[in-house]
């Protein structure tokens, strides 16, 4: 899993994960990058976007900590469960 939190300030992550994607398509990983909803355009903003038509991009609106827990649970029912704290 790649995660990319605030893309649009993250040129050179954005270019790796362009990368993997164009040259590496066979690659199994799950790339996640994060944006700021009033971003402005911004070349890492449009490579984001770039990427997005490549693969599948999902819309997310802005979580609270619970579904933040529900959403990674659901996506990576694989894992062991974390013991409560």
């Amino acid at each position: 899993m790649l995660w990319i939190d605030d893309a649009q300030w993250g040129r050179d992550a954005v270019e790796l994960a362009h990368h993997l994607m164009s040259v590496h398509k066979a690659l199994p990983v799950v790339m996640v990058l994060t944006l700021k909803d009033d971003v402005v355009e911004t070349p890492s903003v449009r490579r984001v976007v770039e990427l997005g038509e490549m693969g599948r991009m999902l819309t997310v609106n802005s979580l609270n900590e619970d579904e933040q827990v529900a959403w990674y649970d659901r996506c990576w029912v694989c894992r062991p469960r974390s013991p409560a704290p």
